[in-house]
């Protein structure tokens, strides 16, 4: 069943989920971070994928994730709240990490195959909702600008994003930055090829990510809701791997602590 119904929303059980990190990470003021390496109230993730030839599909069993509580499969659970508390102004956004393949090497020229299906974790096979980003696994010297040949939101392979990378000088450690698909494109369904840019040096990640709320944490250490009307009631499948950008207002990138309620019905 689904929560369709504002009785629905109100018989729903509610579960909660704690996500928390204990550590700062040198960052870059305005730039996209990930927050998978650092340590906190749960087994800490590794940057470098491992995996370059077909991806990985991760789940909240995969180190590096919260552990999401297990429901009936004929129910269905959404986001209903969250609380954060972060010791810097910030802006974060929560995203299913679907799909993630590397860590490639600055010169990387790879066509992968056999790609693993991530399809159970699109609701209502939405491929307009799935993002193409990259992470930077080791640093960079100069700026890296990879390509990235996809299948699109339709099913067309083929497209290309261009030669892209961020607007720094060079990419540190954990540095995201999302890349533009082709004109007309909405979505992306699977990374075909990767193709290394201008750097000399570094490794880095590419990933298909789905985005489930962003907000922003407006001050340092005071506590932000997000409520059901905020988060719209977004639907968490079953084994979502919950993955953290923040792109933190300054070098100073903020410990967060969230509490994340799902409403399960």
């Amino acid at each position: 069943m689904s929560i369709q119904t504002l009785a629905q929303w109100k018989a729903a059980q509610r579960v909660r989920v704690a996500y928390t990190k204990s550590t700062f990470q040198t960052t870059i003021a305005s730039s996209s971070f990930s927050s998978f390496n650092i340590s906190g109230n749960f087994a800490t993730g590794v940057l470098d994928v491992g995996n370059t030839a077909n991806g990985l599909v991760h789940t909240d069993a995969t180190a590096g994730y919260p552990s999401l509580p297990k429901w009936s499969s004929s129910y269905k659970a959404y986001l209903d709240r969250v609380e954060v508390l972060a010791s810097s102004g910030s802006l974060w956004t929560i995203y299913d990490r679907l799909f993630v393949c590397g860590a490639y090497a600055f010169n990387a020229n790879t066509t992968l195959a056999s790609q693993p299906s991530f399809s159970s974790r699109v609701p209502n096979t939405n491929y307009n909702e799935c993002q193409l980003w990259c992470e930077q696994v080791t640093a960079s010297t100069g700026v890296q600008t990879p390509t990235i040949t996809y299948m699109d939101q339709d099913g067309n392979t083929g497209a290309t994003t261009g030669a892209f990378g961020p607007n720094t000088a060079q990419q540190i450690v954990g540095q995201c930055w999302q890349m533009p698909l082709a004109a007309g494109d909405s979505g992306i369904q699977k990374v075909e090829s990767v193709l290394g840019g201008t750097a000399s040096a570094g490794t880095f990640n590419v990933m298909i990510l789905r985005p489930l709320i962003t907000f922003r944490v407006l001050n340092a250490n005071m506590r932000q809701d997000i409520d059901a009307m905020l988060s719209s009631l977004v639907e968490l499948p079953a084994g979502a791997a919950l993955y953290l950008l923040k792109r933190p207002d300054t070098t100073n990138d903020g410990i967060p602590s969230f509490d994340i309620r799902l409403a399960v019905g």
